[in-house]
């Protein structure tokens, strides 16, 4: 009984730990940005999403995707495989350069994102290899190339 208690002091100040580096990383490290100031902040400010010192959408969004044809449940989640995957290779389409200028965003569906920074382009994308963040489970998706 004692070894236990012990095993779970051991484990308990692990996930302490680990935490606290979590949350330190997150709050420290440069990775995450700063304030923006200069020329980057009056770029921010000048941008026709934001105001009232937060971006907002132009487009109205939608957060309930859901219809009565395909239920959002956690059933329905895990049983209707069928209906998850695309039938066919998904449709590309060129993208126009013109729209990559700096300081522009391109959103290119779902979680895909191409943007230009300091003359760098930026694409994210967590599905163009595979659509899971485990190696060995989900298979990448078919697409066809322009």
């Amino acid at each position: 009984m004692r070894i236990c208690f012990v095993i779970a002091k051991y484990l308990f100040a692990l996930v302490l730990l680990l935490a606290l580096g979590i949350a330190a990383f997150v709050n420290f490290a440069p990775t995450f940005g700063a304030a923006a100031t200069g020329d980057s902040l009056a770029r921010i400010q000048a941008s026709d999403n934001f105001r009232d010192g937060l971006f907002h959408n132009l487009v109205a969004t939608l957060l309930d995707t859901s219809d009565e044809e395909n239920p959002r449940s956690i059933s329905a989640f895990f049983s209707h495989a069928s209906t998850k995957n695309p039938n066919t290779a998904l449709p590309s389409q060129a993208l126009d350069t013109a729209l990559l200028t700096p300081g522009k965003f391109v959103w290119l569906g779902h979680s895909t994102v191409l943007f230009n920074v300091a003359g760098k382009l930026i694409l994210t994308d967590p599905v163009f290899h595979r659509a899971s963040p485990v190696p060995f489970i989900g298979e990448p998706f078919a697409v066809s190339h322009v």
